[in-house]
């Protein structure tokens, strides 16, 4: 594997990390806006 892959595979990975992040963060927000409307 050339140092070129890998940083290809380094980045396609950061980039899914960083979509994971935001993805629990969304999820987090929405669940404290229907929390609230609960009460």
């Amino acid at each position: 594997m050339t140092t070129k892959q890998n940083r290809v595979i380094l980045n396609e990975a950061q980039r899914s990390e960083e979509s994971l992040q935001k993805a629990k963060y969304f999820n987090f927000t929405t669940l404290q806006i229907h929390d609230g409307a609960d009460f």
